[in-house]
């Protein structure tokens, strides 16, 4: 039976949230999946040969690249009698599953176009379906400038939604809103699991990244509402031409109480190597504030709140690291330079939490800069802190910078780097300049300035010590509640204090 190999589909519009589903799905014992094989959009499993300059050219390239599959193999799956043939053998010859007692799922969005097709070749499959606002989906073709958004938008008519609310009404499918992710992931996926008969577990919450071909993936409350600001009045009047029904519409309000407050992800895919940070994490409570969160902002409990500062704003963090994109980058509300004027613009200990993950290596002056976000702590607030840990890396062979320079910078109020403190990083990252003359050289210095590019480096041990240095100096009173060494997460020194 297909059902002893296949336990249930995923599918939905493209870019509505099938990713982040599976990746969930990917953490139950059991369970395995790779990423849109797309078999059942043929009629048989023979139909799914090499199907060069079409569409469907991308689910084979995929079995190649996310599940392991070689060309001869691919050639060997589809050459079944039926679907559950193609299953066992895709199972068998996977080189992502090292386990060959695992039942697959499969997540391919392009199902939801040939629904009619797919429910009648995959029989008594539990198929979950998920959607969102159709103004919300409008605006995520295009910022992801989805060349077809316009004839994908069409799709979203009355008999397309009456048919959903149909097979859905009969138990054939499971209709996900994906604000309600948003809203209470918890409760989104208890009935998610409950329909696909898997018994639930909030650890699943947590991500391996095993897979994952899109990385970073996150469900937010600001996510739903991204929409208002950035489509204009024809836009909104040519999306409710299209979409008319309304199941394609949520209208929430979110976070209109806290006008300077950003709520933080709710769903976050963290990655392996941060793992370690959340029993940190569970800490904190109430407001806080996140210094250089760029591109990965802290994944915090429900119940806290915070805002965002950094050096640069949003616009000229995409500028300058280009290979970012911005939409990846957090939403920066304050601009501020620790090694200037700090932390001027908020007030003394109006802070439940600060976060400082992997900025010290960058500032001129870190002794200044703990300084600061302490004295924005509120008694019994608490502060994390962490820096990558240099002998995880290649460069272990350099030394940790020495406290008697550190001190020198703070003592003598030094708050601007020059060209010799990036001279070295441009050594350990780009000898090759070296080679090539001084113009080179200086290039590579100013864009490591412009960057702010690392120019201090510690091991986990030599870090805790500068730490509790600096704290005495200061005179800072603080207990350390949790603490995560570079030889343990193989990666950083992570810590959190409380003060």
């Amino acid at each position: 039976m297909l059902g002893d190999i296949l336990k249930f589909i995923i599918t939905g519009m493209p870019h509505s949230g099938t990713t982040p589903i599976s990746d969930v799905f990917r953490n139950v014992p059991g369970l395995t999946s790779g990423f849109e094989c797309g078999f059942l959009l043929h009629k048989e499993p023979r139909n799914f040969v090499n199907p060069k300059n079409s569409y469907y050219q991308i689910y084979y390239e995929n079995l190649k690249q996310y599940w392991g599959v070689t060309d001869d193999e691919v050639s060997y799956i589809t050459e079944s009698d039926n679907w559950e043939e193609v299953y066992v053998k895709l199972r068998q010859k996977s080189r992502k599953i090292s386990d060959k007692s695992l039942v697959l799922f499969d997540k391919t969005p392009h199902y939801i176009f040939y629904l009619d097709d797919i429910l009648k070749r995959a029989e008594d499959i539990p198929v979950i379906v998920v959607y969102k606002d159709a103004r919300l989906q409008y605006w995520s073709f295009k910022r992801r400038k989805e060349k077809d958004y316009k004839l994908l938008m069409e799709l979203l008519d009355n008999e397309f939604a009456e048919k959903l609310l149909h097979y859905h009404n009969n138990g054939r499918i499971l209709l996900v809103r994906y604000e309600e992710m948003c809203l209470n992931p918890e409760a989104a996926f208890r009935k998610m699991f409950d329909y696909v008969d898997i018994e639930f577990n909030n650890n699943y919450l947590s991500f391996d990244s095993d897979y994952r071909p899109h990385y970073g993936n996150r469900i937010e409350k600001k996510y739903i509402t991204a929409y208002r600001e950035k489509m204009d009045k024809d836009e909104y009047d040519a999306v409710r031409a299209m979409a008319t029904h309304p199941l394609f519409y949520y209208d929430v309000e979110v976070d209109e109480d806290l006008p300077l407050q950003q709520e933080v992800p709710l769903f976050y895919i963290v990655p392996d190597y941060l793992q370690h940070r959340s029993k940190g994490y569970a800490f904190l409570r109430g407001n806080g504030l996140e210094i250089g969160a760029f591109d990965q902002p802290a994944f915090l409990p429900s119940g806290c709140n915070v805002v965002y500062s950094d050096i640069i704003s949003r616009n000229e963090a995409a500028e300058i690291f280009s290979e970012h994109k911005i939409d990846d980058l957090v939403d920066v509300q304050h601009i501020c330079n620790l090694d200037k004027e700090g932390l001027s613009c908020f007030k003394e200990e109006s802070f439940d939490f600060v976060i400082l993950n992997h900025v010290l290596e960058h500032v001129v002056n870190p002794i200044k800069a703990l300084e600061e976000i302490f004295s924005v702590i509120k008694a019994g607030g608490f502060a994390v802190i962490s820096v990558f840990d240099k002998d995880c890396t290649h460069i272990n062979d350099l030394s940790s910078s020495l406290y008697q320079d550190l001190f020198f910078k703070y003592d003598k109020n030094i708050d601007t780097a020059g060209e010799e403190d990036y001279l070295e990083f441009v050594r350990r990252a780009h000898p090759e300049v070296f080679e090539l003359g001084d113009a080179e050289i200086q290039s590579a210095v100013a864009r490591a300035k412009a960057r702010r590019e690392h120019i201090h480096l510690w091991n986990s041990n030599h870090f805790m010590s500068f730490l509790q240095d600096s704290f005495k100096l200061l005179d800072i009173s603080v207990k350390l509640v949790f603490m995560s060494p570079g030889e343990k997460n193989g990666f950083e020194c992570f810590s959190v204090w409380e003060k």
